[in-house]
């Protein structure tokens, strides 16, 4: 084989790479024109999928097919309207740092049970009209039910249908039962109980208009089964001393008398039941 001379081989190097060169950017051309129609496409598809973004059936703003694009913005509106529906139901979230443990609404709260924790009196503040339902663990001890002051004056609870109660009701306040006096023997007096505990005190008028009471001796300790009622008889010559019954939640009753004139001192008497 005859060998060529330097400069032809040298000339035809220089046309395949000039062809070489030809073909690279050709097909660079080209790559850039994939790019550029797979770039239109995808944004056709995105358009697409945002414009057909349809408000749902339970009313969140976007719904969402399978295969289509999830845009943010329609994420982000999605979370803010459950946010804002969930607010409205209970109340302000607060923020990841510090969320909020309170509940409101002005809405019904249905449940099948509700058994509250533990929570101090005076820790929260109170509802409408200073009204409240706390499980206290402190100062009082015990399931609270607080009226409101809507009306004025202090806080009111009302029932409105029947009410039954399987264990005690004690209430603080005062039964006062009092009794006429006898000639020659004593002058009226009453008796004071707390029916809440049964403690009862007793005074004796010293003149026929009451203007001044002595005290008598006490008839009644304080007791643990209450609510309490008493009541009072004064002496009837030849049938019966001046007499006090006071009677417990479960009907046991404690009597006394006393056979001497004013002031009255009590001493006790067999009891009836």
């Amino acid at each position: 084989m005859t060998r060529q001379p330097d400069d032809v081989l040298h000339a035809e190097l220089a046309l395949l790479r000039a062809r070489l060169e030809a073909v690279e950017r050709k097909e660079a051309a080209r790559s850039r024109r994939a790019k550029a129609l797979g770039l239109g496409a995808l944004l056709c598809v995105a358009t697409a999928g945002y414009a057909a973004s349809p408000v749902c059936a339970n009313g969140i703003p976007f719904c969402f097919q399978q295969d289509e694009p999830a845009i943010a913005a329609e994420l982000n509106t999605n979370f803010a309207q459950l946010k804002a529906w969930l607010e409205a139901k209970v109340g302000g979230t607060g923020t990841v740092a510090a969320p909020s443990r309170d509940i409101t609404t002005t809405g019904v709260v249905r449940a099948g049970a509700y058994f509250p924790v533990y929570q101090a009196w005076g820790a929260t503040t109170p509802g409408g009209g200073g009204a409240g339902i706390v499980n206290d663990q402190g100062a009082y001890n015990a399931l609270m039910l607080v009226g409101n002051n809507a009306a004025g004056g202090p806080r009111v609870v009302q029932v409105h249908d029947e009410l039954q109660v399987a264990g005690r009701v004690l209430s603080n306040g005062y039964d006062v039962s009092c009794a006429g006096g006898e000639s020659g023997y004593h002058f009226g007096f009453c008796c004071r109980m707390n029916v809440r505990n049964g403690a009862t005190e007793c005074k004796n008028g010293t003149t026929t208009t009451f203007a001044s009471w002595n005290q008598t001796t006490t008839p009644f300790a304080a007791g643990t089964a209450g609510p309490y009622s008493l009541d009072c008889a004064g002496h009837r010559s030849s049938a019966n001393w001046p007499i006090c019954c006071r009677t417990d939640v479960n009907g046991a009753t404690s009597c006394v008398h006393s056979p001497t004139g004013g002031p009255l001192a009590w001493q006790a008497a067999t009891s009836p039941w």
